[in-house]
């Protein structure tokens, strides 16, 4: 009995499908003989478009029947399915010509051209409200296929650029952040990240997730047209780089920034958030040799040796000149003289050429001398210390005593103690209790003034 219905079901599908392609040769003969003013003519197309429709819904009802004898049949042949897959193939192919051709005169109608009823024949998405078909039902659900167009040709391309510049500005992601995370996070570094992490995942997602697809083509279909989502989303990601790129090049600026504020927090006595700023400053920017050179000097206060020489070291490399001479005076504390000797010389060699102010060089004449007091070179100590007393005076508003106590001192290792009690006296009357060397020599000259202790 199934095989029976099967039968008849696969009959009257081809017989409607026989019909609906002679009344659609039909339509497309009288509709090259419609032109304007031709009344009648144009009365009977629109009579032939709805016999064309009808028989458009006879058809897929005629399929919808075949479909349910298929599923009673037990035993269907090969030669049953050829036949139906032959008709199905031959169905598809008028019915998708017909939306297309609905399609086409929509759009003619958009430029003013076509002069016709614009009902589409194949109104499948209204049927489907009333008819109500399972997925299963592919015949009630064909679409048109989009013509490719020549921007469309190029939509592997764009998304190969895409795909492209996310991968650099994930890259860019993972170099700008790190430097944010380490320390203490404040509200800039918090903003930093959270920015560039939510319009990475924005970008990306709209990309690379069916539900930032989804989301995404929502967004642009109120706007753009589809054809060119895919360029929308090549210069999408190309702005990101480009947003992320001139962040990332403005992370040495910013250093200066957090430099600048752990100075201002350093010279108040707030040393912990100034070593939190200069950290940061050198996670932007390791080469900036200004802030290794203020870190080592937080690290100098901190009586941090070692780590203030590694410092003052990089910033030394780095082409900052201030370095010499705080460098030279670790090495003098670490008694290490032949290497402070070096680079106090280094920086007062005319061939290179170094930039030093009067206060630099006032500073590294004075640190040489003490090099060469403790070298057991006093004469070139002697001249050194002077050369900073020189300097040194050319500012009258400078109280300076530790050339005058390290001169007294060499004074006294040659012998001359009239001339070192002059120099003593001067290293107490300024000797200032905030500066470690000076207190400690200012002791010194006010036993040697009273007599109480002779020189050793």
């Amino acid at each position: 009995m199934s095989f029976f219905r099967l039968d008849a079901a696969l009959k009257r599908y081809k017989d409607s499908l026989e019909i609906l392609k002679e009344t659609i040769n039909t339509l497309n003969t009288h509709t090259q003989k419609v032109t304007k003013g031709q009344e009648s003519l144009e009365t009977l197309l629109l009579e032939k478009e709805f016999q064309l429709s009808q028989q458009v819904l006879t058809t897929l009802a005629a399929r919808d029947e075949v479909q349910a004898a298929l599923k009673e049949s037990i035993n269907t042949s090969g030669e049953t399915l050829t036949t139906l897959i032959q008709l199905d193939k031959d169905f598809k192919q008028n019915l998708i010509n017909l939306i297309q051709k609905d399609l086409n005169q929509k759009k003619q109608l958009q430029l003013g051209t076509y002069q016709q009823s614009v009902t589409p024949v194949v109104q499948l998405e209204e049927w489907r409200k009333s008819i109500n078909p399972s997925q299963e039902a592919w015949w009630w659900f064909l679409q048109a296929p989009e013509p490719l167009s020549q921007w469309n040709r190029f939509d592997w391309l764009w998304s190969a650029l895409s795909v492209t510049f996310l991968t650099f500005s994930v890259g860019l992601v993972g170099d700008i952040t790190p430097r944010f995370l380490i320390g203490t996070t404040d509200l800039i570094g918090t903003l930093a990240i959270s920015t560039q992490s939510i319009l990475t995942l924005l970008t990306g997602g709209s990309i690379f997730t069916k539900q930032g697809r989804q989301a995404t083509e929502k967004i642009l279909s109120s706007f753009l047209n589809k054809r060119f989502w895919h360029e929308a989303g090549a210069v999408s990601s190309m702005l990101l780089l480009m947003l992320l790129g001139g962040f990332r090049l403005s992370l040495p600026q910013m250093a200066v920034w957090y430099n600048h504020s752990g100075f201002k927090n350093y010279s108040n006595g707030q040393w912990s958030s100034a070593k939190s700023d200069y950290e940061r400053a050198l996670q932007l920017n390791p080469d900036y040799a200004e802030a290794h050179f203020n870190l080592g000097l937080l690290y100098e206060d901190l009586q941090k040796l070692d780590k203030a020489r590694t410092q003052y070291q990089i910033a030394l490399e780095g082409g900052f000149t201030i370095a010499y001479n705080n460098l030279a005076r670790i090495h003098i504390i670490d008694k290490n003289y032949s290497a402070a000797a070096f680079l106090l010389l280094e920086a007062l060699n005319p061939a290179n050429k170094l930039q030093l102010d009067i206060e630099l060089k006032k500073k590294i004449n004075k640190n040489l001398g003490w090099t060469r007091f403790k070298q057991q070179r006093y004469a070139e100590a002697e001249y050194y210390l002077n050369q900073a007393i020189k300097l040194n005076n050319s500012n009258p508003d400078s109280d300076w005593a530790a050339p005058h106590c390290l001169l007294a001192q060499a004074l006294e290792a040659q012998d001359e103690r009239k001339k070192a009690l002059v120099e003593w006296e001067i290293c107490v009357a300024t000797a200032s209790v905030y500066d470690s060397d000076e207190d400690n020599w200012s002791a010194i000259g006010s036993k040697r003034l009273l007599g109480v202790e002779e020189k050793p």
